[in-house]
């Protein structure tokens, strides 16, 4: 079964965790569609459960981005993800960590108004097909 997946709109990549860690092979498979995506626009919205990459993955995501610091709002209740998102964020400060609740201040850190954050959501919730109910708890902003 599938823990992660992701989705481009424009210049954002929607990412989607389930509450397990990511594979490698689906981590590698993010990290190849993550380099052709234009770093000086590129923005990430991610949505997780809790699952979070290891210390390899996030060595990865750091090296990525070590000349970049894209927005980057993770969307999350889970206690696991704050350590993770305030590790990166001690590299990239423009990375924030978002409660479901705060869906609508995730959507503005990324500079996105209410037609696209609706937008965004939708392409998100289709993309859940892969990974079952990881949105369940999310309700789009606005």
């Amino acid at each position: 079964m599938k823990t992660m997946t992701f989705a481009v709109d424009g210049d954002i990549m929607i990412v989607l965790h389930t509450a397990n860690q990511p594979t490698e092979d689906e981590w590698s498979t993010w990290m190849s569609a993550l380099r052709k995506m234009s770093k000086p626009r590129l923005k990430v919205l991610i949505f997780t459960d809790g699952g979070v990459p290891n210390t390899l993955q996030r060595g990865m995501l750091l090296d990525h981005f070590a000349e970049a610091q894209p927005p980057i709002a993770v969307v999350s209740n889970a206690p696991a993800v704050r350590g993770v998102v305030t590790a990166i964020s001690w590299f990239n400060p423009n990375v924030k960590l978002f409660t479901p609740a705060r869906l609508a201040d995730a959507f503005a850190h990324l500079g996105v108004n209410q037609d696209r954050a609706r937008a965004l959501f939708s392409t998100a919730q289709r993309s859940t097909a892969e990974l079952g109910t990881v949105l369940s708890a999310f309700k789009p902003g606005g």
